[in-house]
């Protein structure tokens, strides 16, 4: 005659004086009473997270989660009935024969030589990664710190060379900008016949024309237009003086620099051009000078004696 096994009933109600009561699987008095509706009330430990329900009897326990602690007994545990003094047993046993898990190491990274570090590095300044990056991905390769180092110090080298050089540029580009404007402006008085009246050797005639400021501007890129100082002029202080003949004695009479001046012989006149710096130059009494304006690129005519400050073309 064949015995009828029955399934254990549930505890339907926990009394919260149970709280506090040691766990069965980790021993410590961590125990809490759970009440949730339309279930049967169970003990979840706070110190190891294992959750079970109990018997009317006391004697057995369901477990209803298993903690990552315990995974290695997960499937002799979960939603399974055990005697409740058990479960400690069961599960000192599954850590026993459960397989360890093998970590994975990673192999050592190869060695690199002082060209192959280079020109990775190389490689990545081009696309644009910072140092530190740079730097991280060398030791991550296989580079060693010294060798790390000693390549962000030759890219930080490099890197100031090549910012110099720009620069370089720039000031070359934004000078011939400014050399080719001051060349328009002088073949355009040429052209047009107002070179003799900005000297006052001939008057304007209503056909005369004039070029715009922002005709000027447009034969320099905006990227490369260079800021000068603003072109003023002062009345009187320059005492009276004959017409040089000479480099030095035109330095000496208006200022500026030797290398800046040139004598033109049709007009009888001196021209100073600067495609940098500005300069403060004296206009003697009973002499006229035309100098381009830098706060509008227009050309004006001022009659001696007079001081033209921050000008970098004038005749």
């Amino acid at each position: 005659m064949n015995s009828l096994h029955l399934e254990p009933t549930p505890r339907w109600e926990v009394p919260d004086s149970w709280s506090g009561s040691r766990c069965l699987a980790c021993g410590e008095p961590a125990l809490k009473v759970v009440h949730m509706a339309e279930i049967s009330d169970y003990f979840i430990c706070s110190r190891c997270e294992i959750a079970f329900e109990v018997d009317i009897t006391g004697q057995m326990i369901r477990v209803k989660a298993v903690p990552d602690r315990y995974e290695s007994a997960d499937a002799i545990l979960y939603r399974k009935w055990i005697e409740a003094t058990a479960l400690r047993e069961i599960i000192e046993k599954s850590k026993k024969t459960s397989q360890p898990v093998q970590e994975f190491v990673a192999p050592p990274p190869k060695s690199m030589t002082n060209q192959e570090v280079w020109e990775r590095a190389q490689g990545m300044y081009r696309l644009g990664n910072p140092p530190k990056k740079i730097e991280l991905v060398l030791m991550q390769a296989g580079a060693t710190p010294q060798q790390a180092a000693g390549v962000l110090r030759a890219l930080k080298r490099r890197a100031e060379q090549e910012t110099k050089k720009q620069g370089s540029r720039l000031l070359i580009v934004a000078g011939v900008s400014i050399f080719l404007v001051i060349a328009a402006f002088a073949g355009w008085l040429f052209a047009s016949g107002q070179y003799a009246v900005l000297l006052g050797l001939a008057t304007p005639t209503p056909a005369a024309s004039g070029i715009s400021a922002g005709d000027i501007l447009k034969l320099i890129p905006s990227g490369i237009r260079p800021e000068l100082p603003d072109t003023t002029v002062r009345l009187g202080g320059v005492a009276r003086a004959g017409c040089p003949t000479t480099l030095n004695g035109a330095v000496a009479t208006f200022g500026g620099e030797t290398s800046l001046w040139k004598k033109d012989s049709q007009f009888n006149s001196w021209q100073m051009v600067s495609t940098g710096d500005t300069y403060t130059i004296r206009v003697p009494p009973d002499m006229s000078a035309g100098y381009v304006d830098n706060a509008n690129l227009q050309f004006s005519q001022v009659y001696g004696p007079a001081i033209i400050y921050n000008v970098n073309f004038v005749a």
